[in-house]
């Protein structure tokens, strides 16, 4: 029996995908959870073969949930469910160590394959996700796959790309749906790993990686 543990802000879609999984003989649904603490909360009470979550969780990115999961639970199998297919999330969640990167637009059935796919070992990354992976067209994203261990997160990485397109810090924190003080704090971390005397520059650092 495949367990699994889904994790999306959103109730009506959780509700969409336990009534696809429910028709799975081989697939039990243990949990289902609408922010990253609640996940991590529920883990060790339904020790999930598999964890499906979304790349935007409210109380955290789905980049810094994958690395908590595969650091203390090394064991789940991951795999990203979102409606998100930007080249830097990507290569970001790949880099944390998903086992698969599925879109929200995907049929059911390819869902379940997926989920079956990652507990046989495999990966799964559709056509068009896997051209974002290998393909460097994202600055921000080369920047920071070239700067471990100080890396970008996965938050430092929505900034920087809102940044690279010419939006305030005022705009970006409505945007991301934070303030502007967070803002900032981000624009400093990232100029800082960057190496970059400010945000104008680390722009210029990012394209000159591009």
């Amino acid at each position: 029996m495949i367990r699994v543990l889904l994790v999306d802000g959103h109730q009506m879609f959780r509700e969409g995908v336990c009534s696809c999984l429910a028709n799975d003989p081989d697939i039990c649904l243990v949990g289902q959870a609408g922010t990253a603490a609640e996940a991590v909360a529920l883990i060790p009470s339904t020790q999930p073969t598999v964890m499906v979550f979304d790349v935007r969780l409210p109380d955290a990115a789905g980049f810094d949930l994958a690395c908590q999961v595969r650091s203390e639970w090394p064991t789940i199998k991951l795999v990203t469910l979102t409606g998100y297919d930007y080249t830097e999330y990507v290569r970001a969640m790949l880099r944390a160590g998903v086992d698969g990167y599925i879109l929200k637009s995907a049929s059911h059935s390819s869902l379940v394959e997926a989920i079956r796919e990652v507990v046989a070992g495999g990966l799964v990354l559709p056509p068009q996700i896997a051209a974002k992976a290998v393909r460097g067209s994202s600055p921000t994203m080369a920047v920071a796959m070239t700067r471990e261990p100080d890396s970008l997160t996965m938050r430092e990485l929505e900034v920087m790309e809102l940044v690279h397109q010419g939006f305030r810090n005022g705009e970006i924190g409505e945007r991301l749906t934070i303030s502007s003080r967070t803002v900032d704090a981000h624009v400093s971390n990232i100029v800082a790993k960057m190496g970059a005397r400010n945000r104008t520059d680390a722009v210029r650092i990012a394209q000159e990686h591009s």
